[in-house]
This record gives C-alpha cells, sequence and structure tokens, in this order.
C-alpha cells in the first residue's frame, strides 16, 4: 500500500464506534533478545527512525503478540535471535503519535496487498488517535477483545455497508488475512498498531517480560544483571523453553499461549 500524495484523507474506519471500554487493554512489543536485553538495561524503549513514516518512534500492538522477526524461519543457534516479549500497562503511556488498525510497515511494503486495493492509500486507514481510538476500533469490528486476540473478525462487519464504502470492505479482507483457516495467517493484518515518538521507560509501564529460561538461567549460573534490572524496575517474568538450532518462528504458539494466559489473568480480555 502506498501514502496519499494529494487531496484530502478519507479516514475510512473512523467514527464507527465509540465510548468503548479502554480499561484493562495492555500493549505488547516483540523483540528478539538481542535487542530487548539492550532494552532491559537502557531502562526504556528508545526511538528509531522508522522507514514507513520517516520518523523516530517506537511501536507496540495492542493486546496481541503479532510480530515477525527477521530470520525467524531460519534455524539459529544464538539465544540472541529468538523472541523477546513486553507486555505494557497503559496509564502511564503518552497521547500516542498514531493509531493504525494493521501493521503499517507489513502494509507499506506489501504484505496485505493481495487482499488491498491498489487505489486506496496506507494514510487513509488512520484511526481516531489514543487508546480510546484502539478500542473503539476493537469494539466495532470484533465481537470481544478475545475474538480480537484471536483474530476472529466479525461476520457481519460489512452487513448493511453500501458498496462505495470501499475503505471497510478493503479493512474486511485484509484483517481476514489474520484469520485461522487462512492459507498463511498474519495476526499483523488486524492487530491495532499504536506508535510513540517518545522514549518508553519500562519502569512503571512493563508489567512482563517472556523470555528464554536460557537467557535468565542455566545449570551454569543465573543472569544477575538482568534479574536484579527486572526486579529494580517491578517487572515480572514467564520463561519458556529454549534449545539451539531452532526456528525463533517454532515459538510462535507458545508464546500466544503465555501472553493469552497473563491478558486472561488481569482482565485485559
Amino acid at each position: 500500500m502506498k501514502f496519499r500524495a494529494a487531496g484530502d484523507r478519507e479516514f475510512h474506519l473512523r467514527g464507527n464506534s465509540s465510548g468503548a471500554d479502554i480499561d484493562g487493554i495492555r500493549l505488547i512489543h516483540v523483540t528478539s533478545v538481542g535487542p530487548g536485553e539492550q532494552i532491559i538495561k537502557d531502562g526504556q524503549f528508545t526511538t528509531r527512525l522508522c522507514d514507513t513514516f520517516n520518523e523516530n518512534l517506537t511501536y507496540f500492538f495492542a493486546l496481541r503478540p503479532a510480530y515477525k522477526l527477521k530470520g525467524a524461519d531460519e534455524k539459529q543457534s544464538l539465544l540472541h535471535y529468538f523472541p523477546f516479549v513486553f507486555v505494557l500497562k497503559i496509564e502511564n503511556l503518552p497521547t500516542p503519535y498514531h493509531v493504525y488498525p494493521f501493521d503499517t510497515g507489513g502494509a507499506a511494503t506489501g504484505a496485505f496487498d493481495r487482499a488491498a486495493s491498489h487505489w486506496l492509500y496506507l494514510d487513509d486507514f488512520e484511526l481516531e488517535n489514543g487508546i480510546q481510538g484502539c478500542a473503539n476500533h476493537i469494539a466495532w469490528a470484533f465481537n470481544d477483545r478475545l475474538d480480537y486476540y484471536e483474530g476472529t473478525l466479525r461476520s457481519d462487519l460489512t452487513t448493511g455497508v453500501p458498496d462505495w464504502k470501499v475503505g471497510i470492505y478493503a479493512y474486511n479482507q485484509i484483517a481476514r488475512l489474520a484469520q485461522r483457516g487462512n492459507n498463511q495467517p498474519d495476526l499483523r493484518a488486524s492487530s491495532v498498531e499504536i506508535a510513540y515518538k517518545e522514549n518508553i521507560p519500562i519502569r512503571g509501564t512493563v508489567e512482563l517480560v517472556i523470555v528464554p529460561k536460557n537467557f535468565l538461567e542455566d545449570t551454569r549460573g543465573k543472569n544477575k544483571k538482568i534479574i536484579d534490572l527486572l526486579k529494580k524496575n517491578g517487572i515480572k517474568w514467564q520463561l519458556y523453553d529454549w534449545q539451539p538450532n531452532q526456528r525463533p518462528s517454532d515459538f510462535h504458539v507458545k508464546i500466544n499461549q503465555i501472553v493469552k494466559r497473563h491478558l486472561l489473568k488481569v482482565k485485559a480480555l
């Protein structure tokens, strides 16, 4: 999908719902162990230049560990390549720079082109800003947050929608790329993306990290420096079993299960 070069933006998905409950919403940031370790040491998520918007931003998804790590489908021997998940509370976060109904990086590089229209523009899909815009969109497009987590779009999303509102029909097609039963389901296609222009401190925001067990401890000792930093910042952790020479993508199912259990526990779903 490309950006609009001229004319007024149309905002296809705004105004479909309002006043949705924001209580309990969590944001998820997934990276690999290498940069995840640096975030813990820095004490913050540091903005980086985004090629899509040409702005220094840091990115999160609402209520989902949707991600595509570099080299995820190739066997890796080093721990640094495997998933590192952050779960954040929203109470101490600033106002987002933008909110979109899908992964804009994926959209800009053609990941959803098979479901989109060449005559619609990426920036016309921007939602109302703020966590409220995120909550409103989820309430409109999904029966509930649990369906959103699973990628199950409302079956009647386009019922009563005039054919000329092509933006809604295009979103419906794009979002269904995330559903089970799709030939190559991609949760990024319906994961609400939230970006910030500010560095985000981990203290007071991150409540949980999910990491390979061997990153914090193995039979030869504990990673005391990182464990102490997690404790200092009030961050809990959960572990998944890891062995070298596996594909990082092999851990998607396990990580999704861990995140889902946590979100249910804190009544986010």
